[in-house]
């Protein structure tokens, strides 16, 4: 475990190296309840081809508890003081739910720094053009008005709800354990999540939006790929495929019989898209995938 102090905030980050590393350093972020535990799976899987850095950043995790008037913008720049720290000039990085938030936040403030970017799960990032909009704010009256039960409930159907996706075992065994996992969630887990909440609402409120983009204004130049479950009804396929019109470089596809939660609901076929991605490798369309289209700014491709 490497700790890491930025600004008064302590945190920290698991380095799970990789002696044949086939592309640069894997930086994981994930969702707003999840810590960098969450991802001790994949790494299994990731540590074939690249080494990986699981990161609770402030406000995240195990990390320090951050007050809410500190954006994602604060997120990006804990993140480049801990790479700075690990003498990682350039990585790859995956960003899944509040996490590929985190992640696009931190390529458009420090492009330099990424080598290529996977956002999994998220659509347009703002709250007005979010069609999860009106469930963001019910749980978050939820969890204010102290009704945590109700809040479990709520927010395990969001995340496991789908459309025209046929159900499996797997999908059956994830959905269990997502409402498990809201059920017995800890009260500290519960005011972290809603400051997260609160985080992006006081971001929209003081300064119009969640995300500080690229600072000349132009698509992000970073290569992107950009993916979701077939079924998700939180980001849609129909809005993450819109958001590819924000990079110049996007690739997009969604992942077959699947909803918000893939990575975890076809873990194996998530990880190969993401080794195939980060390793230059994804020329062709697995099985497991819709149409690999080649998007962003300057037109399909």
């Amino acid at each position: 475990m490497v700790e890491f102090g930025y600004r008064g905030y302590r945190y920290a980050a698991r380095v799970s190296p990789c002696a044949e590393a086939r592309t640069e350093p894997l930086l994981v972020l994930g969702g707003a309840l999840q810590s960098k535990d969450a991802w001790r799976l994949h790494e299994m899987d990731f540590a074939t081809w690249a080494t990986t850095v699981a990161i609770d950043v402030p406000g995240l995790g195990d990390a320090d508890p951050l007050p809410v008037h500190h954006g994602l913008d604060f997120h990006a720049d804990a993140l480049r003081h801990a790479l700075d720290r690990l003498a990682m000039p350039s990585v790859n990085v995956l960003g899944y739910s509040y996490g590929a938030l985190i992640a696009y936040q931190l390529a458009c403030a420090f492009p330099g720094r990424v080598a290529r970017l996977a956002l999994a799960g998220m659509g347009e990032p703002e709250p007005e053009q979010a069609e999860d909009a009106a469930e963001i704010r019910e749980m978050a009256r939820l969890l204010q008005d102290g009704a945590w039960d109700a809040f479990a409930r709520r927010a395990a159907d969001v995340l496991t709800r789908t459309t025209g996706i046929t159900r499996t075992d797997a999908s059956a065994a994830v959905q269990l354990l997502v409402h498990r996992q809201f059920t017995t969630l800890s009260a500290d887990r519960t005011r972290q999540y809603l400051a997260n909440l609160e985080r992006l609402k006081y971001a929209y409120e003081h300064r119009g939006s969640w995300i500080t983009g690229p600072a000349d204004g132009a698509p992000l130049a970073v290569p992107t790929l950009l993916f979701t479950g077939a079924g998700d009804t939180l980001a849609t396929p129909e809005r993450v495929r819109a958001f590819t019109a924000a990079f110049a470089d996007a690739t997009f596809t969604t992942v077959r019989d699947s909803w918000h939660l893939a990575l975890l609901e076809r873990r194996a076929e998530c990880t190969d898209l993401l080794r195939r991605f980060f390793t230059d490798d994804l020329a062709r369309t697995p099985g497991y995938c819709t149409a690999i289209e080649r998007l962003g700014a300057t037109g399909r491709r």
